[in-house]
């Protein structure tokens, strides 16, 4: 197979753009170069070339244009090798795909000339390829072809043009596309393309999960062009990246050690078991055991990619070795499988699950349907079962709800949105309809989340919360906070509280009507509010010093349903400061020293507390903390508390082991009575197996 036959197919497996009508292909030798020039009915001129020496593809673009207008190409891929078996008319395609060679073989139609649709698998969708076998001609030769089929990425050569395509893959959110224009362009663009190819690959990195390389190409622009009216924009999205590194254990943004040691693993999890004890001795010398459990829990989670199903399930058993025996229980956190399509547009979870934003009150059994509108809109339609206790083992046979949520990500520049619908009933009652949303924020070092819940049936307020938090460019890290919420959240089976009905319906055979039931409701559900503002900031590279100060105030209840009334408890002050220091006594050890103040409704709590943590290479560790509590009573009484605690622990990729051991030493003062010594002895012991 000579060069003119080799560029000639290689240029037909990128295939042909849908939007102009393909009538003939010229084909051309010069010395460097074999050139394909396409004619279309639309009068567009399109080149593609093949270099012999680099083993580029190259494709183009074509779009409806003015009459003449000629379309430049880029380059697409690399080729490591290509092989032709005229005998079997076999082309086997060589591709580097992720450092790897991805081999690709391909049987043509034995029919001179009759063009044969073959499947080529590139990137994720797939790319419709076309070939023929290509009888020898003379150069220049007129071969009629029909109109070739092209699903795949699409670029243009001059700057100009690459520019545009970069924009439109970001718009389109083809970050893989994106990625290769943006590489194109920083070699052959000008002073500003090449200033907007390092920022906005950054963009494409992060948005396609690689934030190591994002983070290079930010620190990049900022180096080579400080003075760029953008290098403030870039600057934030680099404080953004690091921002969310950060809080990447809550997020799961950035892996753990063990997790990204596993991460391709289909099926990951734990085993534990743990066992704790405690034993109570008075004043007298007597001893009681107060606790004695055995715990055995699971968390598995599998995850295959290729299928789009998942699932999880957590679960837990304890058993009381005690003479009672009053805390064996079983504990269902998460049982659910979910699929999604290959493409993400459709989702289904099915199960006991959690799922933030949809007005469910956290975990229930049921189900989650969702449809994505594009990239950044997502509609989720939900309905099932609320659960009340992780140890509620069934479904409950009261309470159903069904609900519809709207997601928004990217709403605005680093806003996220999410605002939701959601009707509940029990028995025949209506047990809570809602409206709601989510706010997220977060740029530069600053985020921001804030929530409501509404209750449009009992008309009131169940939740509204606003947390923003910023970190300066010192690291001082200020965070504030604002919670108003019922408690319990307002529903129509609050009014089972305090009563000895176990369901509704039982309330209503009492002849209680159903406003009297929704009265009940309101009266036993109690409201809090919660301010706190926390900083945080480094004193050198040694020690960090942080407080906060939280005010918690919650309303009280009415006598009511023979359920006597609770009384207002007043404001409640909350005062914590600690310094932090790391590597002060060795190279691998962490302490804290604190304060803490308690100003409640009875009485005042100040306690000291000191914990220090060194770790051996060994993956040992050795914790020790103490703490002692004086509080003083209105009443003139009071308590001290003296509590001392041991942690030793081990810890590698796979295995986890702990041992506590502490007391708790009570020292109780009540008026008129001689001192009351009370002490507590615990220990716990644990491991668990990562797999």
């Amino acid at each position: 197979m000579d060069l003119r036959h080799l560029a000639l197919l290689t240029a037909c497996l990128t295939g042909f753009a849908d939007a102009a009508s393909i009538s003939e292909i010229r084909f051309g030798k010069t010395e460097q170069r074999s050139r394909l020039v396409i004619e279309s009915d639309d009068h567009l001129t399109v080149r593609k070339e093949w270099s012999a020496k680099s083993l580029m593809l190259v494709i183009a673009d074509i779009e409806k244009k003015p009459s003449n207008e000629i379309i430049t190409l880029s380059a697409l891929s690399v080729i490591s090798k290509i092989e032709w078996n005229a005998q079997n008319k076999l082309l086997k395609i060589t591709l580097p795909i992720r450092q790897r060679n991805f081999i690709k073989e391909f049987r043509l139609s034995a029919q001179e000339g009759v063009p044969e649709r073959i499947a080529f698998d590139w990137q994720t969708n797939g790319v419709n390829a076309t070939v023929a076998k290509i009888k020898e001609k003379q150069n220049n030769t007129v071969i009629p072809k029909k109109r070739k089929a092209f699903t795949s990425g699409k670029l243009r050569a001059s700057s100009n043009d690459l520019l545009i395509d970069a924009k439109n893959a970001l718009t389109d959110k083809n970050y893989r596309l994106a990625i290769s224009v943006l590489n194109q362009l920083l070699k052959q663009g000008n002073f500003e393309q090449k200033a907007f190819s390092l920022e906005f690959l950054g963009v494409a990195r992060e948005r396609n999960n690689q934030t190591a390389f994002a983070k290079q190409y930010y620190q990049r622009f900022l180096k080579e062009y400080p003075d760029s009216k953008n290098s403030a924009r870039v600057k934030q999205r680099l404080a953004a990246l690091i921002g969310i590194q950060n809080i990447a254990n809550k997020k799961q943004l950035k892996k753990s050690k063990r997790t990204s040691r596993r991460r391709n693993s289909a099926v990951r999890g734990s085993i534990a078991t743990d066992y704790r004890s405690s034993m109570l001795v008075n004043d007298l010398g007597e001893s009681r055991q107060t606790l004695s459990l055995l715990g055995v829990d699971v968390d598995v989670r599998g995850d295959y990619d290729e299928s789009g199903v998942k699932f999880r399930f957590s679960g837990s058993h304890f058993e009381d070795l005690s003479n009672d025996g009053g805390s064996t229980n079983d504990r269902l956190r998460y049982a659910n499988l979910s699929w999604s399509t290959t493409d993400r547009d459709y989702q289904i979870d099915i199960g006991r699950q959690r799922s933030r934003g949809k007005g469910v009150f956290g975990r229930f059994d049921g189900v989650v349907l969702g449809y994505a509108i594009n990239d950044t809109n997502k509609i989720n339609l939900t309905f099932g079962a609320p659960v009340a206790s992780s140890k509620v083992l069934k479904l409950d046979p009261e309470r159903r709800f069904v609900g519809l949520n709207y997601e928004w990500d990217e709403m605005i520049a680093d806003v996220d949105l999410s605002v939701f619908f959601l009707n509940q009933t029990i028995d025949n009652l209506t047990d809570r309809r809602a409206i709601g949303g989510e706010i997220k924020y977060l740029n530069s070092g600053t985020s921001a989340y804030s929530l409501i819940d509404y209750d449009i049936f009992h008309s009131q307020l169940n939740a509204f919360l606003f947390s923003v938090s910023h970190t300066t460019k010192g690291k001082t890290r200020y965070h504030g906070s604002y919670n108003q919420r019922k408690s319990p959240y307002i529903s129509t089976r609050n009014a089972l509280i305090g009563q000895s009905a176990d369901s509704i319906d039982e309330l209503q055979n009492t002849l209680l009507t159903d406003d009297e039931i929704l009265d009940l409701a309101a009266d036993r559900t109690l409201e809090s509010q919660t301010a706190t503002f926390q900083i945080s900031t480094p004193i050198n590279k040694t020690f960090n010093i942080s407080g906060s100060l939280t005010q918690i105030s919650i309303s009280g209840a009415p006598e009511s349903g023979g359920v006597a009334e609770i009384i207002e408890p007043g404001s409640q002050f909350y005062f914590n400061t600690y310094i932090t220091a790391s590597k002060l006594y060795s190279g691998a050890d962490s302490n804290q020293l604190g304060y803490r103040m308690s100003k409640l409704s009875t009485s005042d709590v100040n306690s000291i507390y000191v914990t220090s943590r060194h770790r051996w290479k060994n993956s040992f560790s050795l914790g020790i903390k103490l703490r002692y509590d004086d509080r003083k009573n209105d009443n003139g009484g009071g308590q001290q508390n003296i509590s001392p605690s041991l942690r030793l622990q081990y810890q590698n990729k796979t295995q986890y082991f702990y041992a506590d051991i502490g007391a708790i030493l009570f020292t109780n003062q009540i008026t008129g009575i001689a001192d009351i010594k009370t002490d507590i002895y615990y220990s716990y012991i644990g491991y668990r197996y990562f797999f």
